[in-house]
């Protein structure tokens, strides 16, 4: 229709919504093609636009009509202001901002929650969190940043400063107060500079009430800021990352209960007044997080043998933290990188794979620990140490974590492992240079081929050959089965049931028969034992070992990952 008014040769041009049932891209080419008109041509355009963001950016002249009478008329950047807007449509959901060119639905409170945000790190943060229902508190913001319009928009409660001025006293203090008072304190990763540095001493604040920090910075630059404060951080990595394997940690309550623990530890060694208190206050948490349901436990029993209780505790705590879950989604053909690569990389290295040795039992061994005791109960309190095995766990994590940091960050081959070790850990060993070179010469190829899984499709799709592969999961000791994008077959007979598999296998296989020996006080004479194809295929086999085991046999002469050659 706009070509036949062409055609025309008009003067005038008149239209009613003519963007009205358009998406976004046609929207923006009609209103371009209608200003291209007005400069090249000299054709008037008027038209009738519900869209508040295109008449803004778009029209010279606004009218704004409201029950048949003008409300406002003249260049829209005079007359579209948040008074006006909220006159003409009667809006109390949402707020116009002049400043931005559009709405943003008003935040409807909630538990508040702090977002220190600065320079437009803050906006998607406060949009994602009224979303979902919480309060927005945010500062120290400048009045000049993006992240005051966008928080003064939604109606969040704004600790702001002047322009160009560092944080003063009134607006530190009333920061402090509000983020006593949050549910949550987020670091939406704002650039940090000569104006805003008071904020990183909000965050440091924080810390120093051992509560948790949620941030979108990578860890790297966290401890570039704030030193290392393991598990206080919880870094949210964004939705477009690879899903590596990671380790879950703690935080919220069940990362306050661990402080708790650890206070009344050192209280046992140095202030045993203190343990009263702690006492009590480590059963509220318990209870407010339903862990004593978790346990199965009252306070009565707890209180019967307190020390044993606390070992429990501390023991499913750690159980929960060491967990591997999975973080984000995966981008088909993109391998993981930097931060994520590393924790993927821990993640396939933390148990044996095939002959190459698991790297945190080998830095156990190099601290002389015995990673197996350690492992069997970590809420234990070892004395002479002054600290929990899981405590120890805790530390072999992030030593094994700085050994691969340092090869991939730094570019380091195979070769040079042992200088590494030596730097790192002060000592030699053999087995974690083996380790490392797996990794550098093995597993960082196998993962930076993942960019096949794109062509792998596309020769699919086409009807072409797709190479073939082993299927499981590589971070339960077969690594082997690395690249993915092949095309994998269910079951390697060679390779079931896998290390792993085994021992979770013999482990469900004793929990059988001590559960049926309590109940009927004898043991089965014979078990049977459903095995799906389909549940065995993820997880190397552990229906398959249990099986086995229960039969009194078991497997010898592992070489690749899960590669058995007979049985005993």
């Amino acid at each position: 229709m706009l070509a036949r008014a062409l055609a025309q040769e008009p003067e005038l041009i008149i239209l009613d919504e003519p963007t009205t049932h358009l998406d976004v891209k046609h929207r923006l080419e009609v209103m371009a093609i209608l200003r291209q008109l007005t400069r090249e041509k000299g054709i008037a355009v008027i038209l009738s636009l519900h869209e508040i963001d295109l008449a803004l950016k778009s029209c010279a002249i606004a009218m704004l009509v409201k029950d048949g009478k003008i409300l406002a008329c003249g260049p829209p950047e005079e007359v579209l202001d948040e008074d006006t807007v909220t006159e003409l449509y009667d809006i109390d959901s949402a707020y116009f901002s002049d400043c931005l060119g559009g709405m943003e639905l008003r935040n409807n409170g909630g538990a508040p929650v702090y977002v220190l945000g600065g320079a437009g790190s803050g906006a998607r943060v406060y949009r994602m969190l009224s979303k979902h229902g919480f309060g927005v508190v945010t500062g120290v913001i400048h009045e000049n940043d993006v992240d005051y319009h966008v928080g003064k928009a939604i109606g969040a409660t704004l600790i702001e400063e002047k322009s160009f001025e560092e944080i003063g006293d009134s607006s530190f203090e009333r920061a402090v107060e509000l983020i006593r008072r949050a549910a949550r304190v987020i670091d939406a990763g704002f650039p940090v500079g000569s104006l805003n540095l008071r904020n990183l001493d909000l965050i440091r604040l924080v810390l120093a009430q051992d509560r948790t920090v949620y941030t979108l910075r990578g860890k790297r630059e966290t401890e570039e800021l704030y030193g290392e404060v393991g598990s206080q951080f919880i870094h949210c990595h964004s939705l477009g990352d690879r899903p590596v394997m990671t380790r879950a940690g703690s935080y919220d309550e069940l990362a306050e209960i661990e402080v708790l623990l650890k206070e009344y530890n050192e209280a046992k060694m140095m202030d045993a007044s203190r343990l009263p208190s702690l006492h009590n206050l480590i059963w509220e948490k318990v209870a407010l997080t339903h862990l004593d349901q978790d346990l199965k436990i009252t306070r009565e029993a707890a209180e019967k043998d307190w020390e044993d209780f606390l070992e429990r505790l501390h023991s499913y705590l750690h159980e929960i933290k060491d967990t591997l879950i999975r973080d984000g989604l995966h981008i088909l053909g993109q391998p993981p990188a930097g931060e994520t690569l590393v924790e993927m990389l821990l993640a396939l290295t933390r148990l044996p794979n095939g002959p190459v040795p698991s790297l945190r039992e080998q830095v156990a061994s190099i601290k002389g620990f015995n990673y197996e005791q350690l492992l069997s109960n970590p809420g234990y309190f070892d004395p002479d140490q002054g600290r929990t095995y899981g405590e120890m766990l805790d530390e072999i994590e992030h030593l094994a974590r700085r050994l691969l940091e340092a090869f991939v960050n730094g570019g380091y081959t195979g070769d040079e492992a042992p200088f590494i070790v030596q730097e790192l850990l002060g000592k030699q060993n053999e087995e974690i240079c083996r380790v490392l070179e797996y990794t550098v010469n093995t597993l960082v190829p196998a993962l930076a081929a993942t960019k096949q899984e794109l062509d792998n499709c596309l020769n699919a799709l086409a009807g072409g050959f797709v190479p073939p592969g082993p299927s499981g999961a590589p971070t339960r000791g077969m690594a082997d089965i690395l690249p993915t994008g092949r095309n994998f077959y269910s079951v390697d007979p060679q390779a079931v049931p896998s290390r792993a598999a085994w021992q979770v296998g013999c482990s469900l296989a004793d929990a059988l028969l001590e559960r049926y020996r309590q109940e009927k006080g004898t043991y089965p004479r014979s078990v049977g034992i459903v095995v799906w194809a389909t549940s065995n295929m993820r997880t190397g086999g552990d229906d398959i070992a249990q099986a086995l085991y229960l039969m009194g046999v078991r497997p010898y002469g592992m070489k690749k990952a899960g590669e058995l050659r007979d049985w005993l």
